[in-house]
């Protein structure tokens, strides 16, 4: 709270001035300076200030007044062993029930006003050390250091949700102080105009503990955050939220060095992980979105597109054996158009599903072939061309990567196979045209023919049989 400014009150009489201070000092409730004559005659007193002293006995008092009285038992006791004990009202503003030396308050005291209670040692008419502050139901508020009924230096404030032990200035926090909450907080560190601002320590009830810059009362500048969790951060914050560059330690080892904003990664950061493993890109609400590489611990690399820590869009994945993709991702895997660069020389270009070869493709073998056609699961099945090295091409069904099914087999030498095939050779039905002019049409096993057939021959004759 504020203080109030004092409203100074000088009494004059027969144009003589002679008095002494009374200060009543009561966090701001009531700030009035009474002024008490020192003269023989009561009676010139001013009516605006009245008060009487009634001297008794401790014993009296702790009889008639016990609910004040114990509050004394914290208050050092004087080394005077002439003070009196004593009740003083003055002018129905305040009640003083403690000791007095002659007409001065001095050693234990008690000051009531109305619902403010102060309980501490005076020295000359004036409150100086250690004040405790009670409400009316005397339940203690605050505790100050006073000079000369003056607060100075330090200071216990009770809050509705807390305490605060520190230093103070017009009972504002100011200086270096700690904040005991009510849930179990606490912070330790520095203060200005009542806000934590500077350095500062908090105990979380959760059992993390921030270690850093304040302003405004907030987390601003750079600090460490230790999480019950095991984890730790350290960087910039701004108004309690990790935002700028930091760097995070997880509990499981990995570590993240880079941007942060609204409090999670965002930005370009670098992840780390024990095993080896490294992300180097973009972050997007904590996760892994935009370009960025990540290196395996296999020795794989991927370089290309991350939505929501998956790679999706384009990328490259360079294969610790040598083979290469270059294509389309979807949900963290090869899908889409791509092409794949074996290790062994072989290429493929088209569609994939899965991981896998699924669609449309055409694969460059190292050894000249090359086959264009339907893909299941990374095997030729559907329809498809072969077009081999040696000048033949085969055109037709392929089962579980082989010729299986119906197809024609165009020979360079001009033969011509068109028939059925299985386990990629000629088996079943089929007809063969020679180069010569003449052919056949009948039976196949594995290449052979075998059963019933018709030889057609170039010169007219025809044979037909086994």
């Amino acid at each position: 709270m504020d203080d109030k400014d004092d409203k100074e009150v000088i009494i004059e009489i027969n144009n003589e001035i002679d008095l002494t201070m009374f200060t009543n000092i009561n966090n701001g409730l009531t700030n009035k300076t009474f002024f008490k004559k020192r003269t023989k005659n009561l009676d010139d007193l001013t009516k605006d200030i009245n008060y009487d002293i009634k001297y008794t006995t401790l014993e009296e008092l702790e009889k008639n007044y016990s609910k004040f009285i114990v509050l004394l038992k914290d208050i050092p006791a004087s080394n005077n062993n002439e003070l009196k004990w004593g009740i003083m009202d003055v002018d129905n503003k305040y009640t003083y029930i403690g000791q007095f030396n002659g007409n001065l308050k001095e050693g234990k005291g008690i000051l009531i006003n109305n619902n403010n209670i102060i309980v501490g040692e005076y020295k000359n008419d004036k409150l100086n050390g250690i004040g405790y502050n009670y409400d009316k139901n005397l339940k203690k508020k605050n505790i100050y250091n006073y000079i000369d009924d003056e607060r100075k230096g330090d200071g216990t404030i009770f809050y509705e949700n807390g305490r605060y032990e520190g230093s103070l200035k017009d009972d504002i926090r100011n200086g270096k102080g700690i904040y005991y909450y009510n849930d179990g907080d606490k912070y330790e560190g520095e203060w200005k105009e009542g806000k934590r601002e500077g350095k500062g320590i908090f105990y979380y009830n959760s059992g993390n503990i921030y270690d850093g810059d304040w302003k405004e009362g907030k987390r601003n500048g750079k600090g460490i955050m230790n999480y019950k969790n095991g984890n730790k951060y350290d960087g910039e914050w701004v108004n309690n939220d990790r935002i700028g560059k930091g760097i995070m330690y997880y509990e499981n080892g990995n570590k993240y060095e880079g941007d942060w904003n609204n409090d999670v990664r965002e930005g370009k950061g670098i992840l780390t992980f024990p095993d080896g493993e490294k992300y180097e890109g973009h972050w997007k609400e904590d996760k892994k979105n935009g370009k960025g590489k990540y290196y395996f611990k296999n020795g794989n690399k991927y370089d290309g597109d991350w939505v929501n820590n998956d790679k999706v869009g384009k990328g490259i994945m360079y294969y610790n054996d040598g083979d290469k993709y270059d294509g389309d991702w979807i949900n963290d895997k090869i899908n889409g158009k791509g092409i794949y660069f074996y290790n062994n020389g072989n290429r493929y270009e088209g569609d994939w599903k899965e991981g896998k070869r699924n669609g449309k493709g055409i694969m460059n073998y190292k050894n000249g072939n090359k086959y264009d056609g339907d893909w299941v699961n990374n095997d030729r099945i559907g329809k498809g061309i072969m077009y081999y090295k040696n000048g033949n091409k085969y055109e037709g069904d392929w089962t579980n990567d082989v010729r299986e099914g119906k197809g024609i087999l165009i020979v360079k030498d001009g033969g011509k196979y068109e028939g059925d095939w299985k386990n990629d050779k000629k088996n079943g039905k089929g007809i063969y045209y020679f180069k010569n002019g003449n052919k056949y049409d009948g039976d196949w096993v594995n290449n052979d023919r075998i059963g019933k057939g018709i030889m057609y021959y170039k010169n007219g004759n025809k044979y037909e049989g086994d």
